[in-house]
Parts: C-alpha cells; sequence; structure tokens
C-alpha cells in the first residue's frame, strides 16, 4: 500500500457532522469533524470547547425533527445511533437556554 493510499484511509476515518441549535432561527449549523466510534460524550467535549457551554448542559439529539428525534445518552457511540455518514446533521439543545435567552449572534451559539 502506497503512502498515499494509507493517508487517505487515515483521513477518510474522520465523519463531518453538522451541530444545529435548535433555537437558532435562522438555522445555522456548524460543522464538526467526529471519529465513527466516538461517544455523545466526546461531541459534547468537543462543543465545551467551541461554545464554552458545559457538556452537562448540552443535550444531544438525532433524528428528522425535534418532536421526533431522539435524545442520545452520553455513553452511546456515534455508530450505534446511526450515525455513520458524512452530512448528518445533531440538533442541539442548551438547558436553559431558550427561558434564559442566552443564544448569542443573531440567535444561535453555534455562529461563527
Amino acid at each position: 500500500m502506497s503512502q498515499n493510499t494509507r493517508f487517505a484511509m487515515e483521513v477518510s476515518l474522520d465523519l463531518k457532522v453538522f451541530i444545529k441549535d435548535v433555537h437558532d432561527k435562522n438555522g445555522h449549523k456548524r460543522p464538526i469533524m467526529v471519529r465513527p466510534w466516538a461517544s455523545v460524550k466526546d461531541v459534547k467535549d468537543q462543543l465545551t470547547k467551541h461554545l464554552h457551554v458545559p457538556a452537562s448542559s448540552q443535550v444531544l439529539y438525532f433524528g428528522p425533527l425535534l418532536s421526533s428525534a431522539k435524545e442520545l445518552p452520553n455513553h452511546r457511540l456515534l455508530q450505534d445511533a446511526g450515525i455513520y455518514r458524512n452530512g448528518e446533521t445533531l440538533l442541539l439543545e442548551i438547558k436553559g437556554c431558550a427561558s434564559q435567552g442566552c443564544a448569542t449572534h443573531g440567535g444561535s451559539l453555534l455562529q461563527k
């Protein structure tokens, strides 16, 4: 196997998933790179670095609509939750955000 082929295989291990703030009226999404075998807690820890919101205040959902989406428990692996393709979108809810109005930058914590 050539060095280029090995590099391409390593790069392809990462998944590009999108995080959408459920309180964002504009529908902005933030891309993040994760490993397919990462846990939901790993994703929350990565979001903590970007958003400065503790993982304990984050709730992640996966599904077509928030009303039918299932909350993802911290111990669950992304693969086990059906998240194994590039481009999947996770919905993020920050506990207390709706009542406290903590969304910023035009209604989203996720805007760059």
